[in-house]
């Protein structure tokens, strides 16, 4: 799974024995992602399409996933959109469930939206600040008025209309199942605009913040360990960040970025 899949859905445990304690794991993982574990399953509730009530049973491992159900939910853990694709994807024991679950006749295509959402962040990057509010802290509507103003509350609107973001009642937003691709571009100028605008650049005390750059020549072979450091400190802070000893109130972000100082073109 790449980082963009895992930023997108941030759900997959370490390897279990059976689908139920896999299922239940999966779950635990991406309901403590929040503060409140009450908000982390109903978010989840609305991106599978199942009740609360069952998306907790799910979660104590009382239930017996149908294929349905785990075509569901490992479809968003693992950002798949077709039953291939989440067979490449899912665990192990997951994968093997679904072969042998498979009915002879499906709709095998997850739901899927055509909106452009790198587009819209190129020409509003406040549009993928909300998106990424909603997701990480939940969002309402004087939250939103409070941070971004009645404008907010425009851009709020346009994540609806685009089946992004869903109206719980007319203060309360949530996101929605038909997400939108954190592909490599949507990922760069995401961090772009975080960067610019939440990075304190101004006398910050030590410990406040981190950055870092540096150049130089490797040949290939080093330049190979520079990108599994990055990608295996990528995923540890992922783990410091699943990890509920470590949840609290304070919104972060992280971003990082390695390669060649070769325009695109004279590599190819």
């Amino acid at each position: 799974m790449t980082q963009a899949d895992e930023l997108n859905a941030g759900a997959i445990s370490s390897p279990h024995p059976d689908v139920k304690s896999q299922l239940a794991a999966d779950i635990q993982s991406f309901v403590s992602r929040y503060n409140k574990a009450s908000y982390g399953v109903r978010l989840l509730a609305t991106k599978v399409g199942l009740t609360e009530k069952t998306v907790k049973r799910l979660m104590s491992a009382e239930n017996n996933p149908s294929y349905s159900t785990l075509f569901q939910f490992y479809c968003y853990f693992t950002s798949s959109k077709t039953h291939n694709e989440l067979i490449e994807r899912a665990p192990e024991v997951i994968r093997k469930a679904l072969i042998k679950k498979k009915p002879t006749k499906i709709n095998e295509t997850s739901v899927s939206n055509d909106f452009d959402f790198y587009a819209a962040i190129k020409k509003q990057p406040l549009l993928g600040e909300i998106y990424l509010v909603a997701v990480t802290e939940g969002i309402d509507r004087n939250k939103v008025v409070h941070r971004y103003g009645q404008y907010g509350m425009e851009i709020v609107h346009t994540l609806i209309e685009h089946d992004l973001l869903r109206s719980l009642d007319k203060n309360t937003f949530t996101v929605s199942p038909n997400g939108p691709q954190f592909d490599h571009r949507v990922i760069y100028a995401l961090g772009k605009h975080f960067s610019e605008r939440f990075f304190k650049m101004d006398d910050a005390p030590i410990g406040r913040n981190t950055i870092g750059f540096y150049a130089d020549c490797l040949n290939e072979k080093g330049y190979k360990k520079w990108l599994a450091i990055e990608q295996e400190c990528y995923y540890k802070k992922l783990e410091v960040a699943k990890d509920e000893s470590n949840q609290g109130a304070i919104p972060v972000f992280t971003f990082g970025v390695t390669d060649t100082m070769i325009p695109e073109r004279e590599e190819q």
